[in-house]
């Protein structure tokens, strides 16, 4: 049969789909609906996924109209472990047909009056009585499970959060495409913490028709929560916000609340022991997921940050010529491009009213203590300085630096903004993150290393070029001075995975499955032994919390504040990364880099990198073990020189390698 298949193409075709209504009752189900006029109806198709045999049902009527009977024991019994998928086909009237024709399509065009349709994404859609057997897949088109496993992936909309001082509410939607859920709840769940807080709906009521939400059922929400009488503890975190489902099926199902139009918002302030924890929204990079944001402050520093929050404009004008610059990484960091120009500012200028913020439990707290000048983290000197301060200096997002990451806060800082960097972009498409019209980030001056990474932030990240400096790294003054011998080590630094932020997901992942084995390759101690090199393994601080996973006799593991990154790169010969920025600053030393992507797709996403890769990376690059393992064997043959080919093209990444960076970069933000 000649005709075309527009699965995929739905969206172009909704309105020829007007009403669709899947009954189910015992054995039969039964499928009736309409199209637009202007097509008849042929048949019903079912489509095998696994074998792709096909089964028809001719339709008894001649319009655009059809009703079909599947006596469904029959289909289970033709195919005992599959999912069938449903199609509609029909022609046009062959008056629009001829019209269409010889207006629309040129002379010599091959084509069909014939189109096949998904059952699915009606205008209206009824569904009567289904039972598991059948399903709406995650397009919102109808197939039939036999004997398969289906997910039950609901969708939850937040329509509005009204954050205020001693309350909370949320409603919103839950569109279901499977089991109808019995109970509801509201699941918060702490990124680093992993604790679990759970609260009942207030409300959580059947939407009175479904036939607008194509086949989905939908369920209004509402919750309000009293945060004068909470019982739940809280702790310093970013919670995610997700609905727990209890379904007639008996499974249960989470899924995250996502706010894309949050109408209200605020702040609520929860009173715990002697703390005060400050709770704002926050909807999180690309997917627009709704978290979170518990921050916990002493009874006296909450009520400081009030009272400065009402009455900072009246202190600026005293402070303005001051000039205080704040200078950090994330609060419990002290060793990256934030500590290494406050050091040089404490150094060569000590005059200048700069201070280093940092959590005072931090292991890293012991790298400023002969600088002076600390300013401890949600202090209330913390809060006054970051409100009086001209400049905020900073190797991540400058809110980072904030004692609170709220809107409200965020809007009385009116200090210009320095990103530093942490290190040199473009491996990964990070205009989401850094880019001048991201919603979480802002900056005054952008820190780049070359020409080239000037280039790219213009014009891929579109910020102005007197906003971007072309400075170097303040890391890369340290990097080369040449003070410290290199090893026989190997350094394998993987960069973290933004998906990897629970435990249980963590164990059954590729990366842990991957890291694993190679750090237990046979091969590798075997050529650990042979080339009498040792090996360090070290993580991403946003997934050292997993180290305890990765012990192994032979291998050195590496945890955070144990020692510094940069000393790591400068007595390592030989780097074994994935996708890290701290590939470009070992390959500036001339040390050969081995790049492992066995998950480049899936890291990279949809929007790829900014580079060529495989022309522009300072390394080789492999997707399996074997590979990675024989590669680093031919660098070990040639006593872990770097290939002449991989010099060259670091060149590009690096226009200073004077250690003067600190200077330039002083110099750039002095000019503000």
């Amino acid at each position: 049969m000649n005709h075309t298949s527009f699965e995929g193409l739905t969206e172009n075709y909704r309105s020829i789909k007007k009403e669709l209504l899947l009954k189910q009752d015992h054995e039969t189900l039964f499928i009736s609906g309409s199209l637009d006029k202007q097509w008849m109806v042929k048949r019903l198709v079912l489509v095998s996924r696994a074998s792709k045999t096909e089964l028809e049902f001719s339709s008894a009527t001649n319009s655009s109209d059809f009703s079909y009977q599947l006596h469904l024991p029959t289909i289970l019994k033709e195919h005992p472990a599959d999912y069938i998928d449903l199609y509609i086909e029909a022609d046009i009237s062959q008056t629009d047909f001829e019209r269409v024709a010889k207006e629309m399509l040129p002379s010599d065009l091959e084509f069909s009056e014939t189109i096949r349709l998904r059952l699915g994404e009606f205008e209206k859609t009824r569904t009567e009585g289904l039972e598991n057997l059948i399903y709406l897949t995650k397009n919102n088109n109808f197939s039939i499970a036999v004997n398969k496993k289906f997910i039950q992936k609901p969708i939850i909309d937040v329509k509005t959060i009204e954050l205020t001082n001693q309350a909370m509410s949320f409603t919103g939607a839950v569109y279901v495409r499977n089991s109808k859920p019995q109970a509801a709840e509201l699941l918060w769940i702490g990124r680093d913490s992993n604790q679990r807080c759970v609260f009942p709906l207030d409300e959580f009521q059947e939407a009175a028709n479904h036939e607008s939400y194509f086949g989905l059922l939908r369920y209004n929400f509402s919750v309000q929560l009293d945060t004068t009488t909470w019982q739940e503890r809280l702790t310093d975190d970013i919670y995610d916000i997700y609905v727990s489902l209890t379904l007639t099926d008996g499974n249960t199902v989470v899924a995250r609340l996502t706010a894309p139009e949050i109408k209200t918002a605020g702040e609520s302030v929860c009173k715990q022991d002697q703390s005060r924890f400050v709770i704002t929204p926050r909807v999180t990079h690309g997917k627009g997921n709704l978290s979170l944001i518990v921050t916990e402050f002493t009874t006296a520093s909450y009520y400081f940050l009030q009272f400065m929050q009402r009455f900072a404009g009246w202190f600026r004008p005293f402070f303005t010529r001051k000039e205080i610059w704040l200078v950090g990484e994330i609060p419990y960091k002290a060793q990256d491009t934030g500590y290494q120009f406050f050091k040089y500012m404490r150094e060569k200028h000590s005059k200048q009213k700069v201070y280093y913020v940092i959590d005072e439990n931090s292991p890293e707290m012991r790298n400023l203590k002969q600088l002076g000048n600390i300013v401890l983290f949600k202090s209330m000197k913390h809060i006054f300085y970051t409100l009086m301060a001209t400049k905020i200096v900073g190797s991540h997002h400058p809110d980072y630096l904030y004692p609170i990451r709220s809107n409200r806060f965020k809007s009385l800082v009116k200090a210009k903004k320095v990103f530093l960097q942490h290190g040199v972009m473009g491996t990964r498409n990070s205009t989401h993150y850094y880019g001048v019209e991201s919603e979480h980030f802002e900056t005054d001056l952008f820190i780049v290393s070359s020409e080239f990474e000037k280039k790219m932030i213009v014009g891929d990240f579109g910020y102005r070029p007197e906003k971007v400096k072309v400075t170097g790294l303040s890391r890369f003054d340290s990097l080369f001075a040449n003070d410290v011998p290199v090893k026989k080590q190997l350094l394998i630094i993987p960069t973290w995975r933004e998906w990897l932020t629970k435990e249980e997901g963590f164990l059954k992942s590729e990366y842990f499955d991957r890291y694993r084995a190679l750090i237990n390759h046979p091969k590798l101690h075997e050529l650990a032994e042979k080339y009498k090199f040792e090996i360090v393994f070290c993580l991403h601080p946003n997934m050292q919390k997993y180290s305890k996973h990765f012990q192994q006799e032979n291998v050195k593991i590496v945890n955070q504040g144990e020692i510094d990154v940069q000393q790591l790169l400068k007595e390592s010969m030989i780097m074994i990364t994935d996708y890290s920025s701290v590939a470009f600053d070992f390959s500036f030393l001339d040390k050969p880099v081995l790049y492992y992507q066995f998950d480049k797709t899936k890291f990279l996403g949809e929007k790829g990198s900014h580079l060529n890769l495989k022309k522009d990376l300072p390394g080789p690059i492999v997707a399996d073990e074997a590979k990675l393992i024989e590669t680093l064997e031919g660098y070990a043959t040639n006593d872990f020189q770097m290939d002449e080919t991989y010099q060259k093209r670091t060149k590009k990444f690096l226009k200073y390698k004077d250690q003067k960076a600190n200077k330039r970069i002083f110099e750039a933000i002095r000019k503000l």
